[in-house]
């Protein structure tokens, strides 16, 4: 391992339909070296209840990646207090050590309602929530009688970084285990480039721990923020990390990601997904997602991958992959398009 990683701590971001379960466990056994994996957000209600998947993605019994070298933390999306409760005490009796609130979706359809990144919109009512949740947390404990820990990611504001000053004003009243600080606003969703110098200007505001999140897509592009940071040692990783699954390994001073390793990644996505009981068709639909990131390490391959995402039945589909990879000039770290 490098000198400079040495001591940090590497996670994966939650991404909505695709870090899950099956993801997390095939990524785990390919790629080891990540210390945390975040959920996909639990969508809470007023019923104190999940969807079935949630259930599923949530069950201790399916953490394979949970091995003494990696956690898993469940992320929640909610306004209310009670609802952010009841699934601390419930993820805590499922043996959780820590629960993350989601302040930085962007979906319209999330901040509407409040939630997510529409909670950066009103600090007073921000505040009022983080009380209530503070009150009540310290009455939950995990199995080994340890209190529940909470950590928040969040972006720097709603529609202009000014707005990071007050927001950081208010996380620092509370004993957050960890900030995680991804400087968007959210009018910019994930476009443009992330703003390093208001993630700066948030850290000179608080002496709480911070994890730096956004843009970080390859290790030189981790070693200047490093650089940059060096007091930051926790990195979470998103797009970035989906593209490239051994970024981790390459921060450490390992070798570049493989064209072997990455069909066997795929491979163990897939048949994840139909050990899960998902239907031919459905699987396929969610590696297609996934190609839209691999694609970048496949140069000259548009008309294969075009054909790839044309197939029908999953025969055809796995005779394609195996195709692609034969034929297709592989090199990693292609990413003029992600960028």
């Amino acid at each position: 391992m490098t000198k400079e990683a040495q001591g940090d701590v590497f996670s994966f971001a939650p991404m909505e339909g695709i870090t899950n379960v099956v993801f997390r466990n095939a990524h785990h056994a390919v790629f080891p070296g990540t210390q945390r994996y975040y959920t996909p957000f639990l969508g809470l209600n007023q019923n104190m209840n999940l969807q079935k998947k949630e259930w599923r993605d949530i069950d201790p019994e399916n953490q394979l990646c949970v091995d003494g070298t990696a956690e898993v933390i469940p992320q929640v999306l909610t306004c209310h207090a009670d609802q952010f409760l009841w699934a601390a005490q419930m993820l805590a009796d499922r043996g959780y050590g820590e629960i993350n609130l989601n302040t930085g979706c962007p979906a319209p359809t999330v901040v509407t309602r409040h939630k997510g990144a529409g909670l950066l919109e009103k600090p007073v009512e921000l505040e009022i929530l983080l009380d209530e949740i503070f009150d009540g947390i310290g009455r939950i404990h995990t199995g080994s009688g340890k209190e529940m820990r909470v950590s928040v990611k969040t972006r720097t504001g709603m529609k202009s970084h000014d707005e990071a000053e007050a927001l950081m004003e208010v996380f620092d009243r509370y004993p957050f285990s960890e900030i995680i600080i991804h400087p968007r606003v959210r009018e910019e969703y994930y476009k443009g480039k992330a703003h390093p110098e208001v993630f700066a200007s948030c850290a000179g505001r608080t002496a709480k721990k911070l994890c730096y999140n956004g843009d970080i897509y390859t290790a030189e592009n981790w070693r200047e923020r490093k650089k940059q940071f060096p007091e930051v040692t926790a990195w979470m990783f998103g797009r970035g990390f989906v593209t490239d699954p051994a970024l981790v390994r390459q921060i450490q001073g390992g070798k570049e990601l493989e064209a072997g390793e990455l069909l066997e990644f795929h491979d163990r996505i897939l048949d994840g997904y139909l050990q899960m009981g998902t239907e031919d068709r459905n699987a396929m639909f969610r590696l297609f997602e996934l190609w839209t990131y691999w694609r970048f390490h496949f140069q000259g391959a548009d008309k294969c991958l075009k054909k790839l995402k044309k197939t029908k039945s999953l025969a055809d589909y796995r005779a394609r992959v195996n195709e692609l990879f034969a034929e297709a000039d592989f090199a990693p770290g292609f990413y003029d398009g992600l960028k």
